[in-house]
């Protein structure tokens, strides 16, 4: 019994980090995608610009200039970029963002915060890069930090 246990618990482990991984591959893609589309809205600014909460501009309706207001009209006719659900970092179930100059090379803290909620997400709004705040490595071996 206890050698069946011994190669369960770590085939469900790598079971559980697997499909975490495959979350945030599939989010970073998501959003990534959803910030050229801003650009293409705004001028080629990413989400941040302007002074504007990143998380703002993708969840909010904007205008060309970047300004935001939370209902869809002429005056504001884009967006929002991103639902709450794809912006979830299934590492620590956070969504919000600490800004970087450099986010794939952020150090990857769970327990990072932000307004007391958990930081899923590096981002610069000078370029638009985002990165997971997920430790470790991939089954391939990839820093998760750089997916």
């Amino acid at each position: 019994m206890s050698i069946l246990a011994a190669t369960a618990v770590p085939q469900l482990t790598d079971s559980v980090g697997d499909a975490q991984d495959a979350v945030l591959m599939k989010n970073l893609q998501a959003v990534r995608g959803q910030i050229e589309v801003f650009k293409l809205h705004h001028r080629g600014h990413a989400p941040g610009w302007n002074g504007v909460d990143p998380l703002a501009h993708l969840s909010m309706y904007s205008d060309v200039d970047g300004k935001i207001s939370p209902t869809a009209s002429d005056k504001y006719p884009f967006g929002p970029y991103l639902r709450t659900a794809e912006f979830i970092n299934p590492f620590n179930q956070g969504y919000q963002i600490q800004l970087s100059a450099a986010p794939a090379k952020e150090k990857p803290d769970l327990d990072l915060m932000v307004l007391g909620k958990p930081v899923g997400w590096f981002y610069d709004p000078d370029s638009g890069q985002i990165a997971g705040n997920a430790p470790g490595k991939t089954a391939l071996g990839i820093d998760r930090i750089r997916l």
